[in-house]
């Protein structure tokens, strides 16, 4: 069985069919947040795929995959008075992602 530490390298490493297959074994942890209130979107579009030496379009199949799973591409993982951080701030501000963005 998937767990949340195995799904949790499966996005930051942009392997999409097995996020996909995850989720679709464990759809419980669509939901989970980490402590900092990020989903596993935010997860995916934080990576910066240059540093981690991986390519930027699988970034781009990963964030489909969620998106089509049902996370929301709006949704903040934290605010700060009007300002939220939305998996596009995560992409532009620590992925530096601009493929994905």
């Amino acid at each position: 069985m998937i767990s949340k530490t195995r799904l949790s390298e499966l996005v930051k490493e942009f392997r999409s069919n097995e996020v996909d297959d995850a989720l679709a074994e464990r759809p419980d942890l669509l939901s989970v947040r980490d402590e900092r209130g990020r989903n596993w979107l935010h997860l995916c579009c934080g990576v910066n795929p240059k540093r981690a030496k991986l390519r930027p379009e699988d970034s781009v199949k990963t964030a489909e995959v969620l998106l089509r799973r049902g996370l929301d591409l709006n949704m903040e993982a934290f605010t700060e008075g009007a300002w939220k951080a939305t998996p596009l701030w995560f992409a532009i501000a620590r992925g530096e992602n601009l493929m994905l963005a």
